[in-house]
């Protein structure tokens, strides 16, 4: 018989922290290290769930922490979502997740902070141009409102420092073979 968590996370017919705990052990593939997952059931029907690698430093993902709940309308609550990332990088998010049986809209905010901008961009598979030189692309920090809806990336109240620029402002991205981007950012240098 399933743990009274199970039950709870069984929006789909797959619990939540099942499909997390699996996301990290793809993530993990390679790492050196081997996973271990905790998970405990909070009050008001909420769970945490945090993965950790063995690996500890040298893992590319490392801290990865899920605190979340079910809404009573089909969807998740992220209170917490963070992560510890190459290049001393850290992603932390908060929302709503809805559309569980369909189409999938997440409402919230998020934030990316990296002290090595360019370790973080080759983990995720981008080379940096050549032309860019040394001391540039290094430090990024930036936060967000975010909405995915109907395959539309939007992102407002955008505040970003790259390097020794800062951007403000809003983004709206619609991906697919011929991307969209539109964007209203002010820069205080160039």
């Amino acid at each position: 018989m399933p743990d009274s968590h199970e039950k709870i996370w069984r929006p789909v017919g797959l619990s939540i922290t099942d499909a997390v705990a699996r996301r990290a052990e793809d993530l993990a593939k390679g790492s050196g290290g081997s996973w271990k997952w905790q998970r405990k059931l909070m009050a008001g029907g909420a769970c945490e769930a945090s993965v950790f690698c063995d690996a500890g430093f040298d893992a590319a993902l490392r801290d990865l922490r899920l605190i979340a709940g079910l809404d009573g309308s089909g969807g998740v609550t992220v209170e917490r979502l963070s992560a510890r990332l190459p290049g001393d990088s850290e992603l932390m998010l908060d929302g709503a997740l809805r559309g569980l049986g369909g189409p999938l809209d997440w409402q919230g905010h998020g934030s990316l902070a990296s002290e090595d901008l360019r370790e973080l961009l080759r983990w995720l598979g981008w080379e940096p141009p050549p032309g860019i030189v040394a001391d540039r692309l290094r430090a990024l920090e930036g936060r967000a409102a975010i909405d995915w809806a109907r395959g539309v990336l939007t992102l407002r109240e955008v505040d970003l420092r790259l390097d020794a620029t800062r951007a403000t402002g809003s983004l709206g991205l619609v991906p697919g073979p011929r991307p969209q981007l539109a964007a209203t950012l002010a820069l205080d240098r160039i």
